[in-house]
């Protein structure tokens, strides 16, 4: 603290030298002159003292007789004074001072830790709206109430602790565990066809399976029932679950045409940047729309950084990328691979199964001039769906073997 007060106020270094410095140094101290602890060098001593006292220490070591010289001059008055014709310079110093200042009181950064998965985006938000957010005083978060308020509005978490470890906000977060409970099967359900399909495989670990393998079911046919009737007559409900395997088909068609259009990049961009200072936006721009007719637009957002630390500013880019679009036209065979890119692509997301066999058939359409693809997948899919058993009243049931 003494190093900054004296670097804010200013202070000069003055050399003693010669057979009459030690004894100028004892006389300086006998007199009260603040000039601090004096360091030795090969031929004298070194002693600073404040730019207030300078004139009179100088003054009293010119009587003396003393042999020394002014070394050094170091704080904010001397600087003001040597670029005393840049106003512009000293205003912005004073201003980045300040801001400099200012921003020790404000959060520069919230940093999330967690035990398990979670929803950062969503916790974020979660600390923004109770105040812990960049540009928010420190001495506005309550801490007490903010971990209280953030725990009975996401009851996924446990525990929260915010530490504020300078101009940085540590959250430490616990998701809360809860143990599985077996799921409970419960109701008057069948097992049903979501999907017309060949039977390939039945396990049933509840009801009565009343399909077999080869079977030709159709949508909504039921493949395992709730329904079982005792040795004495008497019905039972349950509610049956189990997978079904089944050989479904999945049909995919395609028009791919031949004349086409063609995206080319110009090599020309530009790129509009704006700052979050704080959590207040500054744009470097006049508007924020693509100065090209066409464009890809391609953001970024990352902190800015001084000498590796993290500083309460985040950089936003955006960069349009000019293209043009010219027609092309493609040959039969580029059109086909096109066509059957397509087809897996569909596969890939539609399939839900395994794939077994594909029948694929490519065309030319003159009419259209166009490649047409026509493609059909064998797949080995689950297609049994539970659903409620529309139960009769002339019937009296058992629910799940327990009289009702």
């Amino acid at each position: 603290m003494f190093k900054i007060i004296s670097f804010l106020a200013g202070y000069v270094t003055v050399r003693l030298h010669g057979s009459g410095a030690l004894g100028a140094l004892n006389t300086l101290k006998s007199e009260g002159f603040n000039i601090g602890s004096p360091s030795v060098t090969e031929d004298g001593y070194v002693i600073s003292c404040s730019v207030f006292r300078a004139d009179a220490v100088t003054a009293r070591l010119k009587a003396l007789s003393a042999d020394f010289e002014v070394t050094e001059r170091h704080g904010i008055p001397f600087f003001a004074y040597r670029y005393r014709a840049r106003v512009g310079l000293l205003v912005g110093a004073a201003l980045a001072m300040l801001i400099v200042f200012g921003s020790t009181r404000v959060l520069w950064d919230v940093r999330i830790d967690c035990n398990g998965e979670y929803d950062a985006p969503a916790a974020e938000r979660a600390l923004a709206s109770l105040g812990v957010k960049c540009g928010k005083p420190i001495g506005d978060i309550d801490v007490y109430n903010t971990e209280l308020r953030f725990l009975v509005d996401n009851p996924q978490f446990s525990d929260i602790a915010l530490n504020i470890q300078g101009t940085v906000a540590v959250v430490r977060l616990r998701v809360r565990s809860r143990p599985e409970r077996p799921e409970e099967k419960t109701g008057a359900y069948d097992v049903v066809a979501a999907e017309p399909g060949i039977i390939r495989g039945i396990s049933a670990t509840e009801g009565v399976p009343v399909v077999k393998d080869g079977d030709t079911v159709d949508k909504g046919d039921v493949l395992i029932s709730g329904i079982m009737q005792g040795a004495y007559g008497e019905y039972y409900i349950h509610h049956a679950c189990g997978s079904v395997a089944a050989t479904v088909y999945r049909e995919f068609t395609a028009v791919i045409p031949l004349d086409s259009e063609k995206k080319s990049y110009t090599g020309k961009s530009e790129t509009k940047t704006s700052f979050t200072v704080l959590g207040r936006p500054v744009h470097l721009f006049l508007s924020e729309l693509s100065p090209f007719e066409k464009s890809d637009a391609e953001t970024s957002t990352k902190p800015v950084t001084v000498f590796g630390l993290k500083t309460p500013i985040v950089k936003e880019s955006v960069t349009y990328r000019e293209y043009t679009v010219s027609p092309t036209r493609l040959s039969e065979e580029e059109a086909e691979r096109e066509a059957r890119a397509a087809f897996d692509a569909f596969l890939e997301s539609e399939a839900g199964g395994e794939v077994t066999k594909t029948e694929v058939n490519c065309t030319y359409s003159e009419e259209l001039d166009a490649v047409v693809i026509s493609a059909v997948a064998e797949v080995i899919a689950d297609i049994g769906v539970e659903t409620p058993i529309k139960t009769s009243p002339l019937l009296t049931y058992v629910r799940n073997g327990d009289p009702e």
